[in-house]
C-alpha cells in the first residue's frame, strides 16, 4: 500500500489560518533585521543584476526564493540541467538535494507516482514495469531517480524540475518559498530550513516527513501573554488530524501507512 506522506502543501493548509489569527498582534513583534547584501552567493546575484529587470541588492533580498530561482534559471546564459538546478536550490533555498539523497532523507515512499515509475522504467531500457523493476527503482538514490526521469523529458523546463523534486523528494519549493516571511520556523530533511528570532511558530517534521510537530515559540508567548494557540487554531489543527499534547504544548501528526 502506498504510504501517505506529509508534504508542504498539507502544512500550507493552515498557514493562512495562522496568519489571519496572528494579524491582530503581529505588528507588535520586533522588526525583522535588515537583510545582508550577501543573502545569496555572488554568482546568483550577478545573474539577477544583469537580467532583463536588472535587480539591485536590496530588490534581490526582498524577492521570494522562488522568484530568485526563476530569474536565475531562466537566464539565457544559464544552462538548465539537473546539476545546475540542484546547486541553485542549495544556494538559494539551503536544501542540498544531493546530501538529502545520500542520507536517505526526503519523503519515505513505498513507490513513486505512476509518471515517475513509468519514466524511470523507460530510462532503464525496460519495456514495461514489473515487480522486480519497481523494487530496483525504489533502491536507487533520489537524485538518481530524478535524473533518470528527467532524461525521458525532452527540453524539460524549470516547472518540470520543480514538479519532479516534489514527486521524488516530497519537497515543495513554492510552499517553502511562501513560508520565508511568514514568521514560521521550519525544520525538515534533518535541518533548519527557516529559523529566525522573530518567528512565532515552529513546524518540525521528522525523518522521512512521516510526522510533524507544531508548537509556539517563546516570542509567541511574550507577545500574546499565553503559551497556547488560540482556540480557533487549535480546532483547525485537530480537524486536520493533529493530536494535542498538552504536556509538551504541541500538536502532533503522524501519517498512516
Amino acid at each position: 500500500m502506498k504510504r501517505t506522506k506529509i508534504l508542504l502543501p498539507f502544512l500550507a493548509i493552515f498557514l493562512f489560518v495562522l496568519m489571519s489569527l496572528f494579524k491582530k498582534f503581529i505588528n507588535k513583534a520586533p522588526q525583522k533585521p535588515n537583510e545582508e547584501h550577501d543573502k545569496y552567493p555572488f554568482y546568483i546575484r550577478k545573474v539577477l543584476k544583469e537580467s532583463t529587470n536588472t535587480f539591485n541588492d536590496g530588490e534581490i533580498n526582498h524577492l521570494s526564493k522562488l522568484d530568485v530561482l526563476n530569474v536565475f534559471l531562466n537566464d539565457t546564459n544559464v544552462k538548465l540541467t539537473g546539476t545546475t538546478f540542484r546547486k541553485a536550490v542549495t544556494d538559494i533555498f539551503g536544501l542540498n538535494l544531493i546530501e538529502i539523497s545520500n542520507d536517505g532523507e526526503g519523503a519515505k515512499l513505498s513507490i513513486y507516482a505512476e509518471e515517475i515509475m513509468t519514466g524511470v522504467t523507460k530510462a532503464l531500457d525496460q519495456k514495461a514495469r514489473s515487480f522486480e523493476t519497481d523494487q530496483h527503482i525504489m533502491t536507487l538514490k533520489k537524485a538518481e531517480v530524478m535524473d533518470l526521469y528527467l532524461s525521458m523529458i525532452p527540453n524539460y523546463s524549470l516547472e518540470d524540475l520543480v514538479r519532479t523534486v516534489n514527486l521524488v523528494y516530497g519537497i515543495n519549493l513554492p510552499g517553502i518559498s511562501s513560508l520565508e516571511h511568514a514568521r514560521i520556523s521550519l525544520y525538515t530533511k534533518s535541518q533548519w530550513l527557516i529559523k529566525n528570532d522573530h518567528d512565532l511558530v515552529v513546524i518540525y517534521t521528522g525523518k522521512g516527513d512521516i510526522d510533524v510537530r507544531v508548537y509556539p515559540t517563546p516570542l509567541f508567548t511574550s507577545i500574546t501573554g499565553s503559551s497556547e494557540f488560540p482556540d480557533e487554531l487549535k480546532n483547525k489543527l485537530i480537524s486536520l488530524g493533529y493530536q494535542h499534547n498538552q504536556v509538551e504544548n504541541e500538536f502532533y501528526y503522524r501519517s498512516i501507512s
